[in-house]
């Protein structure tokens, strides 16, 4: 069965108003839910519960009242070598991905990665929409 991947923000719309705080709590109690550890990070733009950068794709969740927004970053922290600019870690876990489940998932691990931020987020959130 194929997996669905894309980087689209996904938001969800409560019935009542949650606090980025009140999340990051019910985060953190069903943790084993989530693929990956995460964090709440103060920035620039606010506040949000930002995942590890994971080939080249950050998951990031931010709330505004009623609404919980799922997004994607992408970064990339490249070196230059002979003109030519590769990003070792993204390699590395690209490499890995591809030792675990093939080349499909070499391509897409970091966009799989997200999807299960996205369908993590949406059961945890299921009784309150």
């Amino acid at each position: 069965m194929a997996t669905k991947t894309r980087l689209r923000p996904e938001s969800f719309v409560l019935k009542e108003p949650i606090s980025l705080e009140e999340l990051y709590d019910l985060m953190t109690h069903n943790k084993s839910n989530f693929p990956d550890k995460f964090k709440l990070k103060g920035g620039l733009f606010g506040k949000s519960i930002k995942f590890p950068v994971f080939m080249n794709i950050q998951p990031i969740i931010t709330v505004k009242d009623t609404k919980v927004k799922v997004s994607a970053v992408q970064k990339s922290t490249s070196v230059g070598v002979g003109g030519t600019t590769i990003d070792i870690k993204a390699a590395k876990q690209a490499l890995q991905s591809a030792k675990e489940g093939g080349l499909i998932k070499a391509v897409t691990g970091g966009a799989e990665k997200y999807q299960q931020v996205i369908d993590a987020t949406h059961e945890l959130l299921q009784s309150r929409m």
